[in-house]
């Protein structure tokens, strides 16, 4: 079923993903209408033309595989049935509260579907939208379930080749060492391995260095966990300034300002305002405009003559 979803101007400014063809930016806005409010679809490239693109002779499997390349989205399989899920779902999506849960398993790095053969063709940024029956056949068998460890000691489980970018703990080691505040090393990795930071480590530390030693709030010592700062893409931050001093009034200052407020309301008594002279007639009908007993002889001869 498709859902309105938000997307912002930052989804045009995109470098990494203009790399890709037309279609298959297109086709990543399109995943997000046909996502439920976890950001994950069943992998039914057939179904999610239909859906997406039906006016369009685009190959859907050729356009998932350069966005999984690219780390936009993630395939994976449980159960024997695949699924996708997109990977900055929670930083760009805000569901509506009614919108029905997910029934769909999560996504987890044993259940990735790991690129094995693909020609050059499908992951080319400028090859084209519509590829040959040929092609098409062989993308659909580029992806595989993770090899699980292998039974023959001399024959371990090759990683895979895009392990060390997306879904990776590379570069993690050096900003933990970096980040002040030790605590929640677990949560910092899975957020790093779950963002896809190690793509683009160099950013995050040099945020990272900018904030420690700009950011008025983290001197002051109110610098979240690693974990927090990362889950709302912190990268992207910038350092705030020192909140400008509030004037602090002094004794003296306080005293004047009650003496002038006491003067401001006696003189109104004195005057009567509107309601003429106080302590007449006419004002003392007024409710609560006539003076208390000990001060009537006051108003009618403030000097005390």
């Amino acid at each position: 079923m498709s859902r309105t979803r938000l997307i912002k101007p930052g989804f045009f400014l995109n470098e990494e993903l203009a790399r890709l063809p037309f279609s298959d930016r297109l086709l990543f806005a399109g995943l997000w209408t046909i996502a439920d409010r976890e950001g994950r679809l069943e992998d039914r490239p057939v179904r999610i033309r239909a859906e997406v693109l039906p006016f369009d002779d685009v190959d859907v499997e050729a356009g998932l595989v350069r966005l999984d390349a690219a780390g936009f989205i993630q395939r994976y399989v449980v159960s024997q049935k695949r699924y996708i899920c997109i990977t900055t779902w929670h930083r760009h999506q805000h569901c509506h509260l009614r919108e029905p849960a997910s029934q769909l398993p999560e996504f987890t790095e044993e259940s990735r579907l790991v690129l094995s053969t693909m020609p050059s063709t499908v992951l080319s940024p400028s090859a084209s939208t519509s590829t040959s029956t040929s092609t098409s056949t062989s993308t659909s068998k580029a992806y595989w379930p993770s090899p699980g460890p292998s039974p023959g000691p001399s024959h371990p489980a090759s990683p895979a080749p895009r392990a060390a970018a997306l879904g990776s703990s590379s570069g993690f080691a050096e900003f933990w060492s970096a980040y002040r505040v030790k605590k929640g090393k677990a949560a910092a990795l899975k957020a790093w391995q779950k963002l896809g930071c190690a793509r683009f480590a160099p950013k995050v530390m040099a945020t990272l260095e900018r904030m420690q030693a700009e950011d008025a709030q983290w001197a002051a010592g109110y610098q979240p966990h690693a974990a927090t700062w990362l889950n709302a893409g912190g990268w992207d931050d910038e350092p705030a300034g020192a909140p400008s001093p509030r004037h602090q009034p002094t004794a003296a200052e306080r005293q004047m300002a009650v003496i002038r407020r006491t003067d401001e309301l006696f003189d109104r008594l004195i005057r009567g305002e509107r309601d003429g002279p106080v302590g007449s007639e006419e004002a003392s009908e007024q409710p609560g405009r006539s003076l208390p007993p000990h001060l009537v002889g006051r108003a009618s001869d403030p000097l005390g003559h």
